[in-house]
């Protein structure tokens, strides 16, 4: 009697496994492919600014001049990470005011670049003593100062490139 039990139990057990939580005919067919998606083709086309290269120069030019007014109360705290995060985005945007320029006015503002760039490199060394953020802050200030009057959008009007 108790191996009839058992043999029952083990039955239903094994068909209901078999059946499961679907019927049994979905439960073994295949699911269809899902078909196959084109990739997408991409066309390279010139980028044409619908603003004046004068404009585009002048944002720049203002972005370039409140990063290295933060560049400068940056050094006179001890926040490296916002020191070399401010000099990293001023030099990023004094190197596109330069895409904007003709090339004798850019090759001008390349001994500018250049002195930030050493700016930038003593930076991300490492910490900086009290004595060096000194240092480095007069250094931003003067070339802040030296590109203000050399390089506002007044002083350079004539040396912008043309609209292409």
């Amino acid at each position: 009697m108790f191996r009839k039990i058992v043999i029952i139990v083990i039955c239903v057990f094994l068909l209901t496994s078999l059946a499961g939580c679907e019927t049994i005919q979905r439960k073994f067919t295949r699911k269809p492919k899902e078909p196959v998606k084109p990739v997408p083709k991409f066309y390279e086309e010139e980028y044409k600014s619908e603003y004046p290269n004068s404009t585009l120069y002048d944002n720049h030019y203002m972005y370039w001049k409140a990063w290295m007014d933060e560049l400068i109360t940056a050094l006179e705290g001890d926040n490296n990470k916002k020191q070399k995060q401010t000099v990293e985005y001023a030099l990023g945007e004094i190197k596109s005011m330069q895409r904007y320029l003709m090339d004798v006015k850019a090759q001008e503002l390349q001994k500018d670049i250049d002195d930030l760039d050493k700016i930038a490199k003593k930076i991300n060394l490492g910490t900086l003593t009290s004595g060096m953020a000194i240092s480095l802050r007069v250094d931003a200030d003067r070339h802040l100062m030296r590109v203000k009057k050399d390089f506002s959008l007044s002083q350079v009007k004539d040396y912008i490139k043309p609209q292409q």
